[in-house]
């Protein structure tokens, strides 16, 4: 045994030598050879490099009211690596919910966790878990760095809207980016990261390449804790562009203020349209300039405030916003949005239809006997006045004052009969020549179409999918009732204002503007601007369109007129009203309430569009509103007056039946 002990020995040395020698040989290699490699990766463990978004860009009216900025807000960061190299993380996290709470700032460590878990962006840079929590947390927790590790606090510019609720449905909100968002947006001139602001509605999400600034980043060093050491490099980020609105604020604040006031005191009277209860619980109202297209005021009811939206809203609260039954959103524009048939407001495209294809001329009467039936009808044959009795001998001018329903009935059952004189769509083609049923172009996104159903549309509807479409024929009815706005036809009422202005003006069609121009943050240099832009002219027939002028006149006016009670009191020497109320039938539901026209009547500087979902008789609701808008407004062209300086008007509602 003990002769075996010198081999073991002599073993063990081998060995040593051999361990030995492989050490020297890797002290060698990590000292000598591998010296760049290392130096590299001890730089990137001791310096990190942030993007730092740019400044977003404004949003002002016309005349340079502030609608959309920035302000100075405390955010409260995690530092995923930091918080995960603490002694205990839970700890700090219990610390960290704590004292949110105590700042007023309702947090559960659940909700930071899932923050935390769900960042996929930079994995250094810090993880947002609180906005806006105020300058006190941000003392607290300043005092707290050295007991909270990976836990920050910062002052961030975040998105501002100045006046609350205005203009809320154009200028949108902002928010986090998605996903999605990201990768569409892979090779944009502005990187984006998550994490970054971006728009998601209105101007916000149609501008975002203007308005959004120019990143910049910081280049610093930490500790091993990942405390920061110093600054190593930085790179300024650059402010986005300012975009200027062809909004007027003031006229934008009246007009949202006359729909909310005059729906909820149709929501408090109450009674019933066509047997069903009138509810009014949406609507909308849009003021253009006929000679240029630009947008002076879009109203949407109910409404909403960006400013909610910008630290993020609870899963229940975002709920209620976008809920989509039995109504649209309070985020939906219905401007763009809501689709309508426009009743008696589009009685002025039948008549222009009629008179200029040769079908009657304006100055013939016909005997409004209070009723109009189809000959050798089946279904429903007979088509009524919506107020009842004879108006006895009506012209188009008459026809429009008192919004005879006998009148144009007749006009849609010519059209009918003879195909071969007229063509297979006369109303639909000259209601498609005024921008009905399409898209008006605005730089809004989600723009709804309309709708404008033809015989050759609903016959190939029928053949692509009869269960959803069983009739396929188009009969004399559906004729006859096209004629008066109602049936297969939807509009927007941007598309209906934008079809009255051009009545207005003589036939010039644009497409509607709602930006002005996009100037330079510093320098105030313009760097676009938006011209109006004319879709076609089509060349009224004055002799036609006169006698529509002045039947429109006649609505707010004459002492028949379905509107001249709402309109009594009104400057009409000065500033005279061209209009016309809309009683637009629901299938279920209350009628749809609309008014549309434009002032002064013979010389159009504003155009107007309403609608009241489940109003009512538009002599009720809508055409009210439309008086306490254009009123402020005709009282600053007038003589000056400040519109803010205009106490609220007293309507009558009522008048005749439409």
């Amino acid at each position: 045994m003990h002769d075996s002990q010198p081999l073991r020995l002599s073993i063990l040395g081998i060995v040593a030598v051999a361990l030995f020698t492989a050490l020297f040989s890797r002290l060698w290699f990590l000292q000598v050879m591998a010296v760049e490699e290392y130096e590299a990766v001890g730089v990137s463990n001791r310096t990190r490099t942030i993007v730092v978004e740019g400044p977003r860009g404004r949003i002002l009216d016309r005349n340079g009211v502030v609608l959309a900025d920035n302000r100075e807000a405390v955010v409260v960061t995690v530092d995923r690596s930091t918080l995960e190299a603490a002694d205990d993380p839970q700890v700090v996290l219990t610390d960290l919910v704590a004292e949110l709470n105590r700042a007023g700032v309702p947090t559960t460590i659940d909700e930071v966790e899932a923050a935390i878990d769900g960042w996929t962006g930079d994995p250094y840079r810090p993880i947002v878990v609180a906005n806006d929590v105020g300058d006190d947390l941000y003392i607290t927790l300043s005092e707290r760095a050295t007991s909270l590790p990976g836990v920050g606090v910062e002052k961030r510019l975040v998105r501002q809207y100045p006046n609350g609720s205005l203009a809320a449905h154009v200028l949108g909100y902002t928010g986090e980016i998605n996903a999605d968002e990201l990768a569409a947006r892979v090779d944009a001139e502005k990187a984006y990261q998550l994490g970054d602001r971006i728009g998601k509605m209105g101007i916000e999400q149609q501008y975002e390449g203007r308005l959004r600034g120019v990143p910049g980043s910081i280049t610093f060093e930490v500790d091993s804790m990942g405390r920061i050491v110093s600054i190593l490099d930085r790179v300024e980020p650059q402010p986005g562009d300012d975009v200027w609105l062809t909004l007027d604020a003031d006229v934008q604040r009246v007009a949202e203020e006359s729909l909310a006031s005059e729906i909820v005191r149709a929501q408090q009277a109450g009674g019933t349209s066509n047997d069903f209860p009138i509810r009014a619980p949406a609507g909308s109202a849009v003021v253009t300039q006929p000679d240029t297209g630009e947008v002076v005021a879009m109203a949407s009811y109910p409404t909403f405030d960006p400013n909610e939206l910008i630290g993020g809203v609870s899963s229940a609260r975002y709920q209620e916003l976008t809920a989509m039954e039995p109504h649209f959103s309070p985020m939906t524009n219905r401007a763009i949005r809501g689709q309508y048939a426009p009743g008696s407001t589009f009685k002025i495209f039948t008549g222009y239809a009629a008179a200029t294809m040769g079908v009657r001329a304006p100055g013939v009467h016909i005997d409004d006997t209070g009723s109009y039936t189809i000959n050798n009808c089946v279904g429903r044959c007979t088509f009524e006045n919506s107020s009842p009795g004879s108006n006895g001998p009506v012209n188009l001018q008459r026809a429009l004052t008192i919004s005879s329903n006998v009148y144009f009935f007749q006009l849609g059952a010519q059209f009918h009969a003879q195909p071969s004189a007229y063509g297979p769509r006369p109303i639909q083609d000259v209601a498609a020549q005024f921008g009905l049923g399409q898209r008006t172009g605005l730089a809004l996104p989600n723009e709804a179409g309309g709708l404008l159903i033809d015989a050759e549309v609903r016959a190939q509807r029928h053949e692509d999918n009869p269960e959803a479409y069983p009739e396929g024929n188009w009969y004399v009815g559906d004729s006859v009732n096209l004629a008066i706005g109602q049936g297969e036809i939807a509009v927007t009422p941007l598309q209906l204002v934008n079809a009255y202005a051009t009545m207005g003006n003589g036939g010039q069609l644009h497409n509607p503007n709602i930006v002005r121009q996009v100037t330079d943050p510093l320098s105030g240099e313009v760097l676009q601007s938006f011209e109006p832009r004319l879709i076609r002219d089509l060349e009224l027939d004055g002799s036609v369109r006169a006698p529509i002028l002045d039947g429109l006149v006649g609505v707010t006016q004459s002492e028949e007129g379905t509107a001249s009670r709402v309109f009594a009191g009104y400057p009409h020497a000065e500033y005279p009203v061209a209009g016309k109320t809309g009683t637009a039938q629901n299938y279920g539901r209350a009628s749809n309430s609309l008014f549309a026209g434009w002032a002064p009547a013979h010389d159009p500087e504003y155009a107007i569009a309403v609608v009241v979902e489940e109003g009512g008789y538009g002599s009720r609701v809508a055409a009210p509103i439309a008086r306490r808008i254009l009123e402020p407004i005709a009282l600053r062209e007038i003589d000056g007056t400040p519109i803010s300086d205009v106490p609220e008007i007293e309507v009558e509602a009522g008048g005749s039946f439409d």
